[in-house]
């Protein structure tokens, strides 16, 4: 059966508005996979069971950090990369991975972090 990807961002604070640090991605969809927060180096080296999902998750373009928990997605992004040329990407995998078929981003989202104690870092 169809179903629309419901989600909402939560960006880290930064000076004058989202910061590089970090963008939970919430999802009303369960993940296809569970990783602990990880960067790409440790992520793709011989000592890590790799799944599709995360794969998918780290070939995006400036992605160099991530976890997927359940519900929850997080990212880190390299500095030269603003956060629509990843998210865009990183969102319309996420969609096909987990078979939805449109994207919909919920109320009240985005939302910018007032610290980082406003959520856990994975």
């Amino acid at each position: 059966m169809p179903f629309d990807l419901v989600f909402k961002l939560e960006y880290f604070k930064g000076i004058g508005g989202a910061s590089d640090e970090g963008v939970f991605i919430q999802l009303k969809t369960e993940v296809p996979a569970f990783q602990s927060k990880i960067r790409k180096e440790e992520y793709f080296s011989a000592s890590t069971t790799p799944s599709a999902f995360m794969n998918g998750i780290f070939l995006v373009p400036g992605v160099v950090v991530a976890a997927s928990n359940s519900f929850r997605v997080y990212l880190e992004k390299s500095p030269l990369f603003n956060w629509s040329q990843v998210l865009g990407p990183v969102m319309e995998f996420i969609r096909v991975a987990v078979g939805a078929t449109n994207l919909e981003e919920a109320s009240g989202s985005p939302t910018t972090l007032s610290t980082r104690n406003d959520r856990r870092t994975p």
